[in-house]
């Protein structure tokens, strides 16, 4: 293995690692500030966006590419959010859709 890719698999990991954490705290405030209902219900409906999202630019007739998968997946989770009356800020839906996207790229690569 070249120094390379092990500052790159370096590098993936940590950043895995800082997500994970910031998921964590960011969690554990909304807990206690929203209440369990509304995180858990986030986290769920960010994994679904995410999953949608990615299969839908999977079709070569779509052109969607990362800002515009992110922007996409945010309005989904809003909409979705808003039929149950919860309502995150921008930056607490993109580290939840951030945590998503890890989780589901974890379980692809067999992590």
């Amino acid at each position: 293995m070249n120094i390379q890719e092990m500052l790159l698999t370096t590098l993936t990991s940590f950043t895995g690692v800082i997500i994970l954490v910031i998921v964590r705290m960011l969690k554990e405030y909304l807990l206690r500030k929203g209440g369990a209902a509304a995180v858990r219900t986030l986290e769920i409906v960010a994994s679904h966006a995410v999953q949608a999202v990615e299969q839908l630019a999977k079709d070569p007739e779509v052109e969607l590419h990362g800002e515009q998968k992110l922007e996409l997946a945010k309005e989904k989770v809003r909409d979705e959010l808003a039929k149950y009356n919860f309502y995150f800020t921008d930056e607490q839906l993109n580290t939840f859709l951030e945590a998503a996207v890890h989780s589901m790229n974890s379980a692809w690569e067999g992590e």
